[in-house]
């Protein structure tokens, strides 16, 4: 059966052509690879990748398991993996071609979850498979399939198919080991939500269809003649269990017309807690209190420990707080908490004392230079200074944050010579009370 061949005006198809650039696509690394660093998420790692079964051919480049960009092109996914049913070299632009396909170095696969979405005998595809390990409560990516079979053998016996079937503990699914298929649409007109070249077309379940007949939709980007709108996979699973995903696409009744799955960068990622907490200050002075918000994320219960020998737990996003009496460097630590799964957060704090700089001369002559005998301070909320004569006699007294002597005693000039002083002071935050003495000279030059 030919696909039919649409004429279109030297016109059109030249203004359609001239919207963007043309996607890139490179298959230099491997399957692994490409799982590893290209698809998955942070704090995600796979576990025994393998390419139409092989852990071996994982480790070998394939012509039909690349890696795409989309830099100054108008394809809505910017980078990422792409796996194709012939090679993946076929997906890049222009759409000047109403069937392209290139089955060089693809084999012919036969997935039984795969044929039972594609309700037919599947042909040349891949089917990329691996384990990994929860650390969260639900595993979603982002994906947008593409395909030649557009729009002319939609619906048709040629309904190419692709299929992400995860399993694993609580998975409940029609599919091997109890799996589920995960490439399904939010809401479906038909009997089945299964993402397919037959469920959506321009017919069926159209929202999700986008028409890119010459380039309409995506100007030069990619080769294919329409695609789905970008969807997401997602799943409930549970925290600390090992789950296995199988990521299929192939040709359906012939090794024609050829089909891609984008598979966005970055996107396999795993919902799991994350600790984070912001003190209202990293630095106060004794004694301290600390208040320490709470804005962690996707957890449930929460376990404080202050630095102090205090802790605290919480089932909720309320603030803590806690109380530093003495000087010195703390630690805080907040551990988010999703079932079995937990994340651990850090943050430094410090608590300092107040501090008094003792001065002991000053030269009270008029010149506006150190007229004044002033202790210096830091942090402190008032301080009462007495200054008295070397035979005991009460020179001055003063109270108050900017408390300072003249250098007059009865509203006049002291004698030059040597004074004392004593001192007492309450930090900003109340509470501690610092004392002190010394002895300063006073030099008039009269």
């Amino acid at each position: 059966m030919l696909k039919k061949i649409l004429i279109l005006s030297g016109t059109s198809f030249f203004l359609s052509l001239g919207l963007s650039a043309q996607i890139s696509v490179t298959n230099t690394l491997t399957p692994a690879q490409l799982v590893q660093n290209i698809l998955l998420g942070s704090g995600v790692n796979a576990l025994n990748i393998k390419y139409n079964g092989s852990t071996t051919s994982a480790g070998i480049p394939q012509t039909n398991v690349t890696q795409f960009g989309s830099t100054g092109s108008s394809f809505p996914i910017t980078s990422g993996v792409l796996l194709t049913t012939g090679a993946g070299s076929v997906a890049v632009g222009p759409n000047n071609s109403s069937a392209s396909s290139d089955s060089t170095g693809t084999s012919i696969i036969t997935d039984p979850d795969l044929t039972s979405v594609a309700t037919s005998s599947t042909t040349n595809g891949v089917v990329l498979e691996f384990d990994f390990v929860a650390t969260g409560d639900s595993v979603s990516f982002s994906y947008l399939f593409a395909s030649e079979e557009y729009p002319e053998f939609s619906p048709s016996n040629y309904n190419d198919a692709f299929g992400f079937f995860l399993s694993g503990p609580g998975i409940v699914g029609p599919y091997s080991n109890n799996g589920v298929n995960l490439a399904v649409l939010p809401t479906t007109s038909t009997s089945t939500d299964a993402v397919t070249i037959n469920n959506v077309n321009p017919t069926t379940n159209a929202q999700y269809f986008i028409d890119n007949q010459t380039g309409s939709a995506y100007g030069n980007s990619i080769q294919y003649d329409g695609s789905t709108v970008q969807l997401t996979a997602k799943h409930i699973i549970q925290c600390g269990q090992l789950y296995h995903i199988k990521l299929c696409i192939a040709n359906v009744a012939d090794v024609f017309f050829d089909s891609g799955v984008f598979l966005k960068a970055g996107s396999f990622a795993i919902q799991g807690p994350s600790a984070l907490f912001i003190p209202d200050t990293l630095v106060d002075v004794t004694p301290a209190t600390f208040t320490f918000q709470n804005v962690s994320q996707n957890a449930t219960n929460y376990s404080w420990n202050f630095g102090n020998s205090l802790t605290a737990a919480s089932n909720d996003l309320s603030s803590q707080t806690s109380y530093y009496p003495t000087a010195g460097t703390y630690t805080v630590q907040l551990v988010a908490f999703l079932g079995t799964c937990s994340d651990t957060n850090y943050v430094t704090i410090t608590v300092i004392d107040p501090t008094i700089e003792e001065t002991n001369v000053f030269t009270p002559n008029g010149d506006s230079v150190n007229d004044f005998f002033q202790l210096k301070y830091t942090n402190m909320s008032n301080i009462n200074m007495t200054i008295t004569n070397r035979w005991g006699e009460v020179m001055f007294t003063g109270s108050g944050p900017n408390t300072k002597w003249d250098g007059k005693y009865n509203n006049k000039p002291a004698d030059d010579g040597v004074y004392y002083y004593i001192y007492d002071a309450v930090g900003k935050n109340g509470g501690k009370v610092f004392k002190g003495h010394g002895f300063l000279h006073l030099i008039s030059n009269k």
